[in-house]
């Protein structure tokens, strides 16, 4: 959507080769940035979301039977 504006694009290997052609690599430094806190915002979420597992979630997902009796 950006692209005829600013020459952004949605996949950074897509931008990639136009800024080689070009040798003009000042704005791909956005690309990096954006993966790497996406991926950090990622984990804070998913740890805040999902409590580690009680022992008997832990214990029912290797396997082992919650109830001994039958």
């Amino acid at each position: 959507m950006g692209g005829p504006y600013d020459g952004t694009a949605f996949n950074p290997a897509r931008a990639f080769g136009p800024d080689v052609a070009r040798g003009d690599l000042s704005t791909y430094w956005v690309y990096l940035l954006g993966a790497v806190l996406g991926a950090i915002l990622a984990v804070i979420v998913a740890n805040f979301l999902c409590a580690p597992a009680k022992s008997n979630e832990a214990m029912a997902a290797m396997g082992i039977p919650l109830d001994k009796t039958n």
